[in-house]
């Protein structure tokens, strides 16, 4: 049987910080927009250590990982280690103008994301899981045109 390991499913997560695929803004210069960016992800590093709000924080860290990718949505999943599923806690999309779970007080009402099938299997149906299981990074540049 499958088992999930702390933060690395399938324990193969690279050692070294997540890329992120950058795109600046256009008219931004990329020094001003990184700039912009390491003064907000500062705030985030100390709002690790002072926010006492688990879901203002997640969504804190959503926000910001949305921004720095300028990404039209996000989301952020929790791993049950027990169920062996990928949790939905924070779920945004700007163009569509929703966004649930976290201090939005909207419930989100979607499935867990299971990381194996009924046989055991890794669930590589999902961008999702499969990013989960494999540590892969994956990048689609326009999710509406995929």
């Amino acid at each position: 049987m499958n088992t999930v390991s702390n933060f690395d499913p399938s324990g193969t997560l690279p050692k070294r910080v997540s890329q992120y695929s950058y795109v600046p803004p256009k008219n931004a210069s990329l020094e001003n927009h990184l700039a912009k960016h390491l003064k907000k992800i500062t705030r985030i590093g100390a709002a690790l250590s002072i926010e006492k709000d688990i879901h203002k924080l997640l969504e804190m860290i959503v926000d910001e990982a949305k921004s720095l990718t300028n990404a039209d949505a996000g989301t952020l999943y929790i791993l049950d280690k027990e169920k062996q599923t990928l949790q939905f806690q924070i779920l945004q999309n700007d163009s569509m103008g929703v966004r649930l779970g976290g201090t939005s007080g909207v419930e989100i009402t979607l499935p867990d994301v299971p990381l194996f099938d009924s046989r055991g299997k890794p669930n590589h149906a999902n961008v999702s899981s499969y990013a989960a299981l494999t540590g892969e990074i994956i990048n689609i540049p326009d999710v509406y045109d995929a």
